[in-house]
This record gives C-alpha cells, structure tokens and sequence, in this order.
C-alpha cells in the first residue's frame, strides 16, 4: 500500500509541475503577442508614454515622435491629431477677418448629363445665399447658379448645384461659390474638366 501512496504523489506532482509549466508558457506566449501588436496590457504604457511626451513638449522640448513604420524618431511631428485638415489651412500670409465664411468644395460629378456640384462651409450659418459662377477658361462663357444655405449640426452647406451638360462646352471650367450671409462673406474655388 505503501508503494501506490508514494507513487499517487509522485505523480499528482508531476501533473502540477506539468500544468504551471503548460499555463507559462501559454502567458510568455500571450505576452510576446501583446508586446509586438501593442495589446493588452502594453497599449497603456504606450498612451502614458505619449501623454508624458505630450505634456513635456507642451513645455517647451523638442519634439521627437516615432515614425510609424520604423520605430524610431524622425524629428517631425506626423500625427494625425496636430495637423490642420487642408480646407482649414490658412495660406501663410493670410489672416482670415472674423467675418469671412470658409469652406470646400468637396463633390462634383458628372452623372446622366448632369454637373453635380457640393460644398460644405465650416461655419454654422442658418440663413444666406450661395451663387455659383461656372467659367470656361479657355472661351470665357460663365453660367451662375444660386441655392439657399442648410445648416447642419456644426458645419452649413449650400443647398447644391445641378447643371446640364448641354449648357456647357468641354474645356476646363473654374468653379467659384460666393457665399453670403449677414455680413459674412466666403468665396471658395475650384475646377472641373468637361
């Protein structure tokens, strides 16, 4: 009897061993996994990282971020976060007057003989007008439109532009919107080829 007592622990320690090797190895694989796709728990480290980074340069040190792709620094700052978006960019040398309206003109196709032109303006404006000018560059033809602006919850549109082809010859055509309301003012630009 003796014999099975000492042998039912030699081998119930031996599954113990076995299983907290098991589960080790199971955890080390999960942390090299976490550690190389920047999971749990190590996404945390890396947002404290950034947020110390950010308030350090927030008091005057020089600014090294990590390229994306590389890892290491790059001495320019490429995130998403501290770029200005295109259309609110001002133009260096340009001041943009407190009553001047802003925007892009962000759609324009051509579908079933139809120029669709879109805009959005960065303003909330809950009244006004836009008018577009189409103008062919190279016979000087203008076409003008005009549409009533719709607010939105932070941003206002005008109300879109529809234009048959048949109106228009082929070239490249400027699109200019003019928009109007109160006071403010705003004129936005582009091109379309016909």
């Amino acid at each position: 009897m003796q014999i099975k007592k000492t042998l039912h622990k030699k081998s119930s320690r031996k599954l113990l061993y076995v299983t907290a090797i098991v589960v080790g190895i199971i955890l080390l694989g999960y942390g090299i996994f976490a550690y190389a796709t920047n999971s749990w728990p190590f996404n945390s480290i890396q947002k404290t990282i950034i947020q110390n980074k950010s308030q350090s340069d927030e008091a005057g040190d020089v600014k090294q971020t990590p390229d994306n792709s590389t890892g290491q620094p790059t001495g320019t700052d490429k995130s998403p976060t501290n770029k200005t978006p295109t259309q609110y960019d001002t133009p260096q040398g340009e001041k943009i007057q407190p009553n001047t309206l802003t925007g892009i003109i962000n759609y324009k196709n051509i579908s079933d003989g139809i120029l669709t032109i879109r805009n959005t303006i960065d303003q909330k404006i809950t009244d006004g007008n836009c008018k577009l000018v189409l103008t062919n560059k190279s016979t000087g033809k203008t076409i003008t439109q005009t549409a009533d602006i719709l607010a939105n919850p932070s941003s206002s549109t005008c109300k879109g532009f529809s234009v048959s082809t048949t109106k228009l010859s082929s070239g490249i055509w400027d699109i200019t919107i003019t928009i109007t309301s109160g006071d403010q003012k705003g004129v936005l630009r582009s091109s379309v080829n016909i």
